[in-house]
């Protein structure tokens, strides 16, 4: 498992984040990329979530990978 802790504004957590074209205010981008992130770790059976921080004082990704993928045989 990795997780990723930012300072930013948070996430909007009524939004599906991971549907293509939603993107933050702030954002000047397509909203394709947590799209194409999700999509591309899901062909590899990797899970990947957002959520805010209990202190309100940013967002944490989480992405966790299938061991018993990675373990050699």
């Amino acid at each position: 498992m990795v997780e990723i802790i930012d300072e930013g504004e948070g996430i909007d957590e009524s939004k599906d984040l991971f549907a293509p074209f939603i993107r933050s205010q702030s954002s000047s981008g397509a909203g394709l990329g947590l799209f194409l992130a999700k999509n591309a770790a899901q062909s590899m059976g990797v899970e990947i979530s957002l959520k805010n921080r209990k202190d309100k004082k940013g967002a944490i990704a989480t992405i966790l990978f299938p061991m018993s993928r990675f373990l050699l045989r």
